[in-house]
């Protein structure tokens, strides 16, 4: 499921359409629609698997930048 498949969800259980959603968020007519490919998803993954970070830390979602299961695989003794 893509960004899109998400937030177009979001917005049907809402009651709203993707083009009021993004006149209520201030966004170009469109903008959301771009998302159908999932490209923006994909592009902050592979900056995230880059960094070797999660994307949750990429978005300011988490202070730490380590991924889910490996937080705390790079203690020292």
């Amino acid at each position: 499921m893509t960004i899109y498949d998400r937030i177009k969800e979001l917005a049907r259980l809402k009651g709203i359409s993707i083009r009021e959603l993004e006149k209520q968020l201030g966004f170009s007519n469109g903008l959301i629609r771009q998302w159908t490919k999932g490209t923006k998803t994909t592009s902050l993954e592979k900056v995230a698997n880059y960094f070797n970070v999660s994307t949750d830390y990429l978005l300011g979602r988490d202070a730490s930048p380590s991924k889910g299961k490996d937080k705390g695989a790079n203690v020292v003794d």
